[in-house]
């Protein structure tokens, strides 16, 4: 089965997924009573006591994310705290709604943004918030932490012209470019 098509687990609350994963199967069986949707689209959903948020957020290094950050980090832990399991959703479950998760692990799991990211790339390794996003999300580590653990860098032979979270330039000096 392909990543796209499946929930990851982040912990035993927290799941993150795209949005062909989200069935009435998969839901049910993973015991998920909140669903936060952060993408353009939304899949039919056909439960009517599912806690359901709707997020209309392009995937774009464009877009201010950070005005999410903390309502949906505080719904997760809400539902946590009334016993549910929240499944945050983008379209791929790599950008949109993995910046969403590790702004919750930054907040509620006290983790620095490096360690979170990491830690969510082991629960999915497709994982991978835009340049935009990853700006915003160091951003918010400074707020929470007083300091940062990622910085963007630029690629090398790329100049300023691309700049990535330092995290992953290795996956971009793998690329051919």
């Amino acid at each position: 089965m392909e990543m796209s098509s499946e929930f990851s687990k982040i912990n035993d609350h927290l799941f993150i997924s795209g949005t062909q994963a989200v069935t009435e199967q998969n839901l049910k069986s993973h015991g998920i009573t909140a669903v936060i949707n952060i993408s353009l689209t939304s899949p039919p959903l056909p439960f009517a006591d599912l806690d359901y948020t709707r997020i209309s957020v392009d995937d774009s290094t464009m877009v201010d994310i950070t005005p999410h950050f903390d309502p949906v980090a505080d719904k997760i832990n809400e539902i946590k705290k009334k016993g549910g399991k929240t499944l945050v959703h983008c379209l791929c479950g790599a950008s949109r709604s993995a910046t969403l998760c590790l702004v919750y692990l930054m907040k509620y799991q006290n983790m620095k943004l490096k360690s979170a990211c990491h830690f969510l790339k082991k629960c999915r390794p497709a994982v991978r918030p835009n340049n935009g996003f990853f700006s915003q999300l160091i951003e918010y580590e400074k707020k929470c932490f007083g300091k940062n653990t990622v910085r963007m860098v630029e690629v090398p032979g790329m100049g300023i012209d691309l700049m990535v979270p330092d995290i992953f330039l290795k996956e971009y000096n793998s690329f051919a470019w």
